[in-house]
């Protein structure tokens, strides 16, 4: 300890006292700067494990920024598709509705020409079979035999004299499927 520079001046004034007390080995000044340091990095001895979790976090941060984002484009894409869609069905419908309507003005006033049991089973027919089945009954009224009921006519060279309209449709239909001539 031969680098200590130790001075001891007898304390007389209290100026010299606090100029005592100032007075410190180097390795006393080592010693204390050495302290001060060590408390310093164990103060941020973590600081680098902080920063490295503080930029992992930041970067799954703006992953999940990014993804949300991503969803949220996607979904206001599938919500555009949808109204599109809604707005095409719609149209749809109205067509279909006005199509309806229009096709029941004809139907009705096809009807006109029929009798009431051929109208019944016009009506329990769905809409769109219902011309087609006007259409038969009427191609096939024209050449239907002669038979009014009450008055009678002549099927297959016999006499018949059906009681009602039933028996007047009973026997066409019989008539149209060919087993009476």
């Amino acid at each position: 300890m031969a680098d200590e520079h130790k001075t001891e001046v007898p304390a007389t004034a209290p100026e010299e006292k606090e100029q005592e007390s100032k007075v410190l080995t180097q390795d006393e000044v080592n010693r204390i700067i050495a302290e001060r340091l060590e408390r310093e990095r164990k103060k941020y001895a973590d600081y680098e494990d902080l920063r490295k979790k503080a930029e992992t976090l930041e970067a799954e941060k703006r992953q999940r920024e990014e993804k949300e984002l991503l969803e949220q484009k996607k979904y206001e894409e599938l919500l555009k598709q949808r109204e599109e869609e809604l707005q095409r069905l719609k149209s749809v419908a109205e067509k279909y509705e006005q199509w309806q309507k229009q096709e029941q003005e004809r139907i009705d006033k096809e009807m006109e020409s029929l009798t009431e049991t051929q109208k019944a089973i016009v009506n329990a027919l769905p809409l769109e079979q219902r011309l087609q089945a006007i259409n038969e009954f009427k191609s096939s009224t024209a050449a239907k035999p002669g038979i009014t009921p009450m008055k009678g006519g002549k099927v297959d060279g016999f006499e018949v004299r059906p009681k009602s309209q039933e028996e007047v449709d009973k026997l066409f239909e019989a008539w149209r499927k060919g087993l009476l001539k």
